[in-house]
């Protein structure tokens, strides 16, 4: 990106915010539908509609390999 570390966390903080920031964002975008697969009433079809979703994300050729959320678990 260009940016020296002074300056990252002079725009976003430490780390652990710049993270927090980003999981937000994710929860937004590609990871959207995990609250939309919650709301559903039974609970196998928030079982199907994680497991579609997350095959479909997953080999989305616009989508980055890998979970941001499980990553950055680790």
């Amino acid at each position: 990106m260009g940016i020296n570390r002074p300056s990252l966390y002079a725009a976003f903080g430490d780390k652990e915010a710049l993270f927090r920031m980003v999981l937000v964002r994710y929860s937004a975008g590609p990871g959207a539908y995990i609250g939309k697969a919650l709301e559903l009433r039974e609970a196998r079809q928030v079982a199907e509609a994680l497991l579609r979703s997350a095959a479909g994300v997953q080999t989305d050729p616009a989508t980055p390999p890998g979970c941001l959320t499980v990553t950055g678990a680790l």
